[in-house]
């Protein structure tokens, strides 16, 4: 159902008792999935999130999201909370949150411990999964329909960028700046002089 939520994570990388202290206070449709890597040696703890892709903005679509729908999406932006919370007792934990829109699965992902990083993504969140769903129509409006993308939160700019994009055709994108490029609607060639460095820029 649309209000499913998925909590997967190999245990093995996890110490004991993290994933069902997370999954006591889930909201009550959080099943858990147990994931194999198979990484000889785990760098990172992987946790990903799967959700309706509305619960990252609805609650501020005020004429979109019913009463009942913004106490559901409240309470899954709340647990997200507590997820990243509980991520920092962690070595080096990457939380994605993960939804599906227009045939695209959308990935936004979180990594490290610090509480500020954590605090600044998840208010930027909303933000980015609009920013998200216009660059999967743009994408798909220029004969480029995209089955997977991903967003990377950037500490030190403190903003969410696109980082890599899977095309139905089976190409890969991992040109950032061409991708922000079409999120801006620019043409194809005015990304090619945009640098790693300028792509996050704070926002003024």
């Amino acid at each position: 159902s649309d209000d499913r939520i998925e909590l997967a994570a190999d245990p093995r990388d996890l110490p004991d008792g993290w994933l069902d202290e997370v999954m006591s206070d889930a909201p009550p449709t959080t099943v858990r999935v147990e994931m194999s890597y198979n990484a000889a040696e785990t760098t990172q703890e992987l946790i990903r999130i799967a959700l309706a892709f509305g619960a990252l903005w609805n609650p501020f679509v005020k004429a979109i999201a019913t009463e009942a729908g913004k106490d559901v999406y409240g309470a899954t932006r709340d647990w997200i909370q507590c997820v990243l919370a509980r991520s920092r007792r962690l070595k080096s934990p990457a939380i994605s949150l993960e939804g599906h829109y227009r045939g695209c699965r959308v990935s936004f992902l979180i990594r490290g411990t610090n509480p500020a990083t954590h605090a600044a993504a998840y208010e930027g969140l909303t933000e980015a999964a609009v920013e998200a769903a216009t660059l999967v129509g743009r994408l798909e409006a220029r004969g480029m329909p995209a089955t997977g993308l991903v967003y990377e939160f950037d500490e030190a700019a403190g903003r969410w960028y696109p980082s890599y994009a899977r095309l139905a055709s089976g190409q890969i994108i991992v040109d950032s700046p061409m991708l922000i490029a079409t999120l801006q609607d620019l043409p194809k060639g005015l990304s090619l002089g945009m640098r790693k460095v300028d792509m996050g820029k704070p926002k003024k």
